[in-house]
This record gives structure tokens, C-alpha cells and sequence, in this order.
């Protein structure tokens, strides 16, 4: 499949091992470097401040007095991540839009396009009922009964 979001162009530019580097960073909102080498030699993830330095090259991640985190668009990296890990082989999967990273609240919308990574929610953080095409949706249903 084909997308054409700014994570996903972002996501073709990170090695495989800086994707759970990013991952960890992100889930654990932030993590102190002997932390995540600890973690991360569990899952055989070496070469940890290489992948930092180069997630950081890319935007995706600052170190705040030693601590990393992930930057907005960092999360949307790792929420997209998630989100291909999540859908079923050959599925199509909801995109972000403009402004919306899945982890802080983006512009209102009122088309619900499921996160994978946050079940029930929708990728600007709203859950699934507070989006109008899924009143619509539930109305339908009733009728049907």
C-alpha cells in the first residue's frame, strides 16, 4: 500500500532498529540512555546511541537533560509505526491529517478514522462517539433492527 503522509516518508528514512528505539522512547515518555540499553539489549537492539543520534537527526527525538523524549512529530512516527504493525495483513489503515500526530489533540474533525495504536480513538485523540459519521453510523444500525 501507498501513503502519502509526512510520518510515513519520515518512517521510510528509519532503520528498523531505531523504529523500537523510537517506539520505547515514545511509550515510555521519556527515558534516560542506560534505561533504554537495558530494555533494549533484552530485545537485541544494539548500537542505542547511534539510533538516537540518528532518530534526532531526523526531528524525532531532543534530550532534555538526559532524558530523551520524542518531539510531535516523533510521535506521530511511532503512532504510525504502531498503526502498520496493528492493521491485518493487506489492510488499509486511517491516515493522520494535517496537524494531527495521534497523541495530542489536533483540529476537530468529524470523520472518525480509527487509530490502531489507541483503540476507540480516532487519530486527532477523540473517541469514536464524539464524532458525528459514527452517529450517523449507530443511527443506521438501530434502524436496521
Amino acid at each position: 500500500m501507498a501513503y502519502g503522509n509526512m510520518f510515513q516518508l519520515l518512517l521510510e528514512r528509519v532503520s528498523d532498529d531505531a523504529g523500537w528505539v523510537l517506539q520505547l522512547v515514545h511509550d515510555t515518555r521519556g527515558a534516560r540512555l542506560q534505561e533504554m540499553k537495558a530494555e533494549l539489549t533484552r530485545a537485541n537492539i544494539d548500537q542505542v546511541p547511534a539510533r538516537l543520534a540518528e532518530l534526532e537527526a531526523l526531528g524525532l527525538v531532543v534530550c532534555v537533560d538526559d532524558v530523551w523524549k520524542t518531539t510531535w512529530t516523533g510521535a506521530g512516527v511511532s503512532n504510525w509505526r504502531t498503526q502498520l504493525h496493528c492493521a491485518e495483513e493487506g489492510q488499509a489503515v486511517a491516515e493522520p491529517r494535517e496537524g494531527e500526530n495521534g497523541h495530542q489533540p489536533g483540529p476537530e474533525c468529524s470523520q472518525y478514522r480509527a487509530a490502531l495504536f489507541a483503540p476507540g480513538y480516532c487519530w486527532c485523540c477523540r473517541p469514536w462517539k464524539d464524532h458525528s459519521s459514527e452517529a450517523i453510523r449507530a443511527a443506521e444500525r438501530l434502524l436496521k433492527r
